[in-house]
């Protein structure tokens, strides 16, 4: 009827759910395109691709984050080797070997890492149980699960990153023989030095310089 609008509700047995829905379908576009329908499969098939908008902005999402953590692992290693160039320099005058230093250098690496894991494996299981469970029970499709396996994958990759930075940071920081680096480190000190003691003596010829126009 024109006056009224009618709906019809019906059910399909499951083997023929495709066959009802494509039917449906080019009824209602060719035939009948003044109506509308709606069916679990349609559902279904929306939902599916709700939930692959999620999967994709969730792995971005990871992705950025696993870069920009990265990136401060590594940073952090550079920047503990070089403001210890130094030291490194003076632990080799004294007899350690290259060798020796770039293995106390791998080691720290590998324990940074191990406790970063811990702390992520930590941090992340608090989260989970608490943040993004009770997230989840908010949204009515959403079922919590507890995953770790995800981060249990990146473990190994972090802790090669931790052998690995520390060593190759070693080499191009090694180029010139520490003794060399603690050489040119001492120079400057001196250049400092000198530079301090000129300052100091132009002070002390100002201030001798002030008494006898004082006394004059």
């Amino acid at each position: 009827s024109e006056d009224y609008l009618m709906s019809y509700s019906f059910d399909v047995r499951d083997d023929r759910e495709e066959a009802i829905q494509q039917f449906v379908k080019n009824y209602s576009e060719k035939t009948e395109p003044t109506m509308n329908y709606e069916s679990k499969l349609k559902w279904s098939n929306e939902f599916e691709s709700l939930k692959g908008m999620f999967t994709i902005i969730g792995c971005f999402l990871t992705f950025v984050v696993a870069v920009i953590g990265i990136l401060n692992f590594i940073n952090a290693i550079l920047t503990s080797i070089v403001t210890r160039l130094r030291e490194l320099a003076m632990l080799e005058s004294i007899g350690m070997t290259k060798k020796q230093i770039i293995k106390m250098l791998t080691l720290e690496g590998i324990y940074y890492a191990g406790f970063t894991m811990i702390s992520s494996v930590l941090i992340g299981m608090l989260m989970s149980v608490t943040i993004l469970r009770v997230l989840t029970s908010q949204i009515w499709f959403m079922k919590y699960q507890f995953v770790i396996w995800p981060m249990l994958v990146t473990f190994p990759f972090l802790l090669v990153l931790g052998w690995l930075v520390p060593k190759a940071a070693y080499h191009f920081q090694g180029k010139k023989s520490m003794i060399e680096q603690l050489k040119i480190n001492l120079r400057k000190i001196k250049i400092l030095l000198t530079e301090v003691a000129a300052i100091n003596e132009g002070r002390i010829i100002e201030g001798l310089m002030k008494k006898v126009f004082y006394l004059a």
